[in-house]
């Protein structure tokens, strides 16, 4: 605990060196050198975090306090470059289900960025966001009630910010309990103190007794609870003291009690050079004190001194002066000359303000807020979107690393299966092959001294006869040898690879005689061929070829493999004339596909259509 606190106190005043030198530099260029320390802070926490010097909560606690310190200093930000400044920020606290209330801080930013530049649909928006977290938190309430409460104070609609706090009475005039009972995260109950103490204020500027003076009693109980539960936190005292003196501040004024106000201007700036005032509260303190002290000097027309701070304040906000600071100053500089008797300068002037005001107020109106509302809910979706992206990457990463993990896994099991599966194979091969040995050595010497004998009974009865049982036998033995070489074998073949043998033929026939050819596939090329039907097809395709080349003037042959449920047809044609009606279709190779075709049992026609050409059509019947 001791480390964090050392390594979170040097990194801080890393933090605040490089916004202190960064302030040296005047004007925009000031602006501009603050705004980049800011954004090179933020990374350089996000990098130690990332190279783990850095623990989760160490890191998210320093951006916030880092955070609390820029915003002081009113840095120009725009809605997307704090979230792209905030993304390994988000990134950390939506990866942990655990922290809400980081969440509720995140959200707290960007609304609190907004409300500092005056964006109140971008607050307003992010205000919504922190209480839609309230259901993990009895307090996230008060962020929200907070940035809207210091709004509406600030842009000077006191009946708003009173009716905020009517609306919210209950949950408000309970805090100091929940104080006690430890139910309050400790940045809320800061929070929770400013944002009564301009619930009180609101009451002031109203003069409403009855709830100025219910309120004034909410903080005398908030005090009694915080002396009790944190009584050494110097940061929790220092914030409340800061709200209880602008509280007082109000009602001094209301009450028209002008020692008290300059007393208790006094105490403010005490608690100004007060060392353990943290440093973000004192630029808060440092405007207030310079404001305070202005009017004051208005009010008892110590002019020299109005117009000391006046133009203290004019240089303060010279480049950043939003336009309700503009107002003040200019009714300030109003009042100075009206009290040095220049009432004609005082009034021009006076108007002046008044018109600033007017158009804080045309430009501030609903539609405008709906709109910016409206853009930074669109804002904030696109950048969930491209976060999901990220982290779909990244899963799809790790999904990839866990598919390599058990692609290795899987080969070692594969590596191991295959071992087992080749011992298998090699048992079930040796089974085909005795299989198909039996089958050769006991089968074909019978089917042989059948045909013998169909032989010698021929000679003997019917010497003048075609010898049908012979062939038939002779058939037989040819199918069992075939049955036995597809047993044998551990290539089984199909369609796909009679299309792959055709091809190859076509291919160097092609390339020697100069003529095309086209091959349509089946739709199925997977079906099984025994070994004899492949061949006698595969003979038979390459006669149809020879013939072509021997006997044909032609430029095309096309072939078309189709199936017709459990038939392979195949249709071969060339471009050439065919055969004149006067020659006979009876050539040696024509007869051997016949011949073929007949042993597979299958269909063999030919179309002639001299001079057009002529089409062979075959099918058998596949297993």
């Amino acid at each position: 605990m001791l480390m964090f606190t050392y390594m979170k106190q040097f990194i801080l005043r890393f933090v605040f060196f490089g916004i202190a030198m960064s302030f040296i530099i005047p004007g925009r260029v000031q602006a501009q050198s603050a705004k980049d320390s800011a954004a090179k802070t933020i990374q350089h926490l996000s990098s130690l975090y990332q190279r783990k010097v850095l623990t989760e909560k160490q890191y998210l606690d320093t951006v916030q306090e880092s955070m609390m310190f820029f915003q002081s200093q009113s840095l120009q930000i725009s809605n997307k470059e704090l979230l792209d400044l905030l993304k390994v920020y988000r990134e950390v606290i939506w990866g942990n289900k655990h922290n809400e209330n980081f969440k509720q801080a995140y959200y707290a930013m960007l609304s609190n960025q907004a409300r500092l530049e005056g964006r109140n649909g971008e607050m307003f928006y992010y205000a919504e966001k922190v209480n839609e977290l309230r259901q993990y938190s009895s307090t996230s309430s008060i962020t929200s009630l907070y940035y809207i409460a210091t709004y509406y104070y600030a842009q000077l609609a006191y009946e708003k910010a009173l009716a905020l706090y009517k609306k919210n009475r209950v949950f408000i005039t309970s805090i100091p309990r929940m104080i006690l009972k430890g139910q309050m995260e400790r940045r809320e109950l800061m929070r929770s103190g400013d944002m009564i103490a301009s619930f009180g204020m609101a009451a002031y500027k109203l003069k409403d007794s009855l709830f100025s003076h219910e309120i004034e009693q909410l903080l005398s109980e908030f005090a009694g609870s915080i002396s009790k539960q944190y009584p050494a936190d110097q940061e929790i005292l220092a914030r409340f003291r800061y709200s209880l003196l602008m509280s007082n501040h109000e009602k001094n004024l209301s009450l028209n009690l002008s020692d008290e106000v300059w007393h208790n201007i006094q105490q403010l700036d005490a608690l100004l050079k007060d060392p353990n005032t943290p440093e973000y509260l004192k630029s808060y303190i440092g405007f207030m004190v310079t404001d305070k002290k202005a009017l004051f000097f208005l009010d008892t027309k110590r002019n020299d001194s109005a117009e000391q701070y006046i133009e203290l304040l004019t240089q303060t906000y010279k480049d950043k002066m939003d336009p309700i600071n503009a107002y003040m100053v200019k009714k300030y500089q109003a009042r100075l000359l009206y009290n040095r008797g220049f009432f004609a300068q005082s009034e021009d002037t006076l108007v002046k303000a008044l018109e600033i005001l007017e158009a804080v107020n045309r430009n501030s109106g609903a539609e405008i807020d709906e709109i910016m509302y409206a853009l930074t809910e669109v804002e904030e979706q696109q950048f969930l979107l491209a976060e999901s992206a990220r982290k779909q990457k990244r899963s799809d990463r790790q999904m990839m690393i866990l598919g390599i993990g058990s692609v290795l896994l899987l080969s070692a099991s594969g590596f191991a299966f295959g071992i087992i599966k080749r011992r298998q194979k090699m048992r079930f091969v040796d089974f085909k092959l005795n299989l198909a040995r039996n089958i050769h050595d006991e089968t074909n010497p019978a089917l042989l001294y059948a045909r013998m004998l169909a032989k010698k009974q021929r000679l003997d009865y019917a010497p003048e006869s075609g010898g049908e049982l012979e062939d038939h036998i002779g058939l037989t033995m040819e199918h069992i040898r075939s049955l036995s070489h597809d047993l044998k074998s551990e290539q089984q073949l199909v369609i796909g690879d009679l299309l792959g043998d055709t091809r190859a033929i076509l291919d160097k026939m092609s390339a020697l005689s100069g003529f095309s050819y086209s091959i349509k596939d089946p739709l199925n090329r997977k079906r099984f061929l025994s070994h004899y039907q492949y061949h006698n097809l595969k003979a038979i395709l390459q006669e149809c070829i020879a013939n072509s080349i021997k006997h044909a003037e032609f430029g095309h042959i096309a072939i078309i493999f189709a199936i017709d449920i459990n038939r392979l047809k195949i249709s071969y044609s060339d471009n050439g004339k065919g055969w004149p009606d006067d020659q006979q279709m009876n050539g040696i190779g024509l007869q051997n596909m016949r011949d073929r075709i007949k042993k597979l049992n299958g269909d063999f026609v030919i179309s002639n259509d001299y001079p057009n050409g002529y089409r062979i059509e075959m099918s058998i019947k596949l297993s």
